[in-house]
């Protein structure tokens, strides 16, 4: 294993000069949140030559502190063109939106995919941004074609999105997610963000939704993905028991690591293989 992830490191923290994909970027003005996001976006192999091509798409939420750059900063451009010419996955889209808050460090005001008063990120993201990059890239429509990933926050942001609205994804791949637990509030985490966590704690919140709720979330794929000495690996372990007590298709993923790019960047290969046979379903 330790060989195995050397390697992918290396390629991964590598300047590909042969990459075939691209990552581009563009701006929504955005009337619900006020201002201009902007988001990457990964097109693979071949999207500007095939014209008549579609693809399945999957939305990469990047964690705390991080912005739309985040996983083009980690390497997901190498390891995404690999996994793809390997054959472990067909071709996707990958949108990387922006949830960064207001100050230096990401981690101001305004941070993270939920609704809060006067900053409604999760009705930006279903209202204005899928309809923009749907509009904007060859994606194939319907629910099918159509998933979400994240770390940490991002995680949390992935949960969030595929439990309020699980009509929209195939799958969820969540790694690292902060499930459980309140941080105190500090300097890296303000009370605006730990308000948001305290709302949507989700080893709270999923044992009192409905069953007609669950039955409905029940129709999406869900991986939960976190290392060993992670420090939020109790939430992903509840809630997996939580899902599976209550007949949620869930497969979960415990392996050596800890909160960091490291183990980040070997759980994208494994989630780009996980969407993708939820596509092909």
């Amino acid at each position: 294993m330790r060989k195995i992830f050397v390697v992918l490191l290396a390629a991964v923290l590598s300047v590909n000069l042969a990459a075939k994909g691209k990552i581009v970027t563009f701006d929504v003005d955005s009337k619900i949140l006020g201002c201009v996001k902007t988001t990457s976006v990964y097109l693979p192999e071949g999207y500007d030559e095939n014209k008549d091509a579609e693809y399945p798409v999957l939305y990469l939420l990047h964690g705390l502190g991080g912005t739309h750059n985040t996983w083009k900063e980690y390497g997901m451009l190498t390891v995404s063109d690999m996994h793809f010419a390997a054959g472990l996955a067909n071709p996707m889209i990958i949108v990387m939106p922006d949830a960064s808050g207001l100050n230096k460090n990401h981690r101001g005001k305004n941070c993270g995919y939920a609704n809060r008063p006067g900053w409604m990120y999760e009705d930006f993201f279903f209202e204005e941004l899928i309809p923009a990059v749907e509009e904007m890239y060859r994606i194939k429509s319907g629910k099918e074609y159509r998933a979400v990933a994240g770390l940490s926050m991002g995680g949390h942001g992935s949960a969030l999105f595929a439990m309020s609205k699980p009509e929209y994804f195939s799958s969820a791949y969540l790694m690292s997610a902060r499930l459980s637990g309140i941080p105190e509030v500090s300097a890296d985490r303000t009370e605006d963000y730990v308000e948001m966590l305290r709302e949507y704690e989700f080893t709270r919140i999923f044992p009192e939704m409905s069953d007609e709720k669950i039955a409905q979330i029940a129709q999406v794929r869900w991986f939960l993905d976190c290392g060993d000495d992670d420090y939020l690996l109790d939430g992903t372990l509840t809630l997996f028991t939580q899902m599976r007590s209550k007949g949620v298709p869930v497969e979960l993923r415990v392996r050596n690591g800890a909160h960091n790019k490291y183990y980040w960047i070997e759980s994208l290969p494994i989630a780009l293989t996980f969407v993708s046979a939820g596509f092909e379903k």
